[in-house]
């Protein structure tokens, strides 16, 4: 039987999902991408501390002859409260699942809020407002008691712990999930769509204080009295940024899950505004519209007109976003110029306050890192856009 980790980890625990994506790029930069998981694979790191003697003796031991083996994994970020009394041998738990990830036959861990009783479930069905389990409780479960979904791990190697002078010890865990599962994404809010493409529409923590990379793939060939510069892909530079993303509830959760599953890693292509003010509007546009009237500073048409990444904006209007792709645009000669829309605006909207490239884009990384506290999550990607 598979070792019970059943110790609420010190904050904060680390998710780490990784995708595999192989790229194939020919002689003018043109890409093919293929996935090669079907599922990504998944692993967790996080401390817990043993209080007591007993505890690092107990944990030692399942360290030195079950290293092996397979840990029963509570996922605690994902913890539902019971709402109902359950006594023992009740097979219905009630609570609210609406964005909870489990499937019949699948395993719960039931705790009471003292973490003093507890035991491994198996799951019969599951609905928005209950679980039902296969066979009844051993133990009686008050209202307030918790469910939190188990997977299945390895510990990595050469795991361990450190132990203090006062009796307790801090054992740092990582641990990779046996089997490779679906992200999931259970009651996601739906995803935006621009351009029969998802778009990344939540604004990310560090959008005032972001690094951006500029990559071109430049060769330098040494002639020895000089040097002479090759770029690999045409005209234009892909743009790289570090983003992280705030996640306060299990909604949001659920988002994140659901748009990376549907991107698969690096293989698919989304939209990624930059909600910057990169085009300052000269006036508001018509309600209802299809033309907006910009500043030259920067001058659109020479240095952003033919990227890939730069075709498609986004323009924050009350709270709103609206997103129009780029049909052609005009220099007036006075310092400003004419973008035509693809679409007109809505008939009614507030004042624009941002108009910023939605950048065609996908991720520079197949590792995608969650950092779980007790309230919130933060999301960390790398984005990195697309020329073609």
């Amino acid at each position: 039987m598979a070792n019970l980790l059943n110790v609420r980890p010190d904050e904060p625990t680390t998710q780490i999902v990784e995708f595999g994506t192989n790229i194939f790029v020919s002689h003018d930069g043109l890409e093919q991408r293929a996935a090669t998981k079907l599922k990504p694979r998944q692993s967790y790191e996080y401390d817990i501390l043993l209080p007591s003697e007993d505890e690092i003796r107990k944990f030692r031991a399942a360290l030195f002859n079950d290293l092996d083996d397979v840990f029963q994994v509570p996922l605690w970020h994902e913890t539902v409260r019971i709402t109902n009394d359950v006594p023992v041998g009740f097979t219905i738990i009630e609570g609210d699942f609406t964005f909870t990830d489990l499937a019949a036959g699948e395993d719960i861990l039931l705790m009471d809020s003292e973490d003093a009783v507890f035991e491994v479930a198996e799951v019969n069905s599951i609905a928005a407002g209950q679980i039902t389990v296969t066979t009844g409780t051993t133990f009686a479960y008050p209202p307030g008691s918790v469910v939190v979904p188990i997977v299945e791990a390895f510990a990595q190697d050469n795991s361990g712990y450190q132990r203090f002078p006062t009796k307790a010890a801090t054992m740092p865990l990582s641990l990779d999930l046996r089997l490779q599962l679906a992200v999931g994404g259970a009651g996601a809010p739906s995803i935006t769509l621009h351009d029969s493409l998802n778009v990344l529409d939540r604004r990310h923590l560090n959008d005032q204080n972001v690094s951006e990379l500029f990559n071109r793939r430049i060769t330098r060939m040494d002639f020895g009295r000089k040097f002479e510069v090759l770029a690999d892909f045409g005209a234009r530079t892909k743009i790289g940024t570090a983003r992280q993303y705030l996640i306060d509830s299990k909604s949001e959760l659920q988002y994140w899950k659901s748009f990376l599953t549907s991107i698969v890693g690096m293989r698919e292509p989304f939209f990624a505004p930059t909600f910057r003010p990169d085009l300052v509007l000269d006036s508001q546009p018509a309600q209802g519209g299809s033309t907006i009237t910009v500043s030259d500073e920067p001058d659109f048409k020479v240095e952003y007109e033919g990227s890939t990444a730069h075709e498609d904006l986004q323009f924050e209007s009350g709270g709103i976003l609206i997103h129009r792709g780029i049909a052609s645009s005009v220099d007036n000669g006075d310092g400003t110029i004419t973008i035509t829309l693809d679409a007109a605006l809505p008939g009614s909207f507030d004042p624009i306050t941002t108009v910023s490239f939605l950048e065609r884009s996908r991720l520079g990384s197949d590792q995608v890192t969650f950092t779980h506290f007790n309230t919130f999550s933060i999301v960390q990607i790398a984005v990195q856009s697309i020329q073609r």
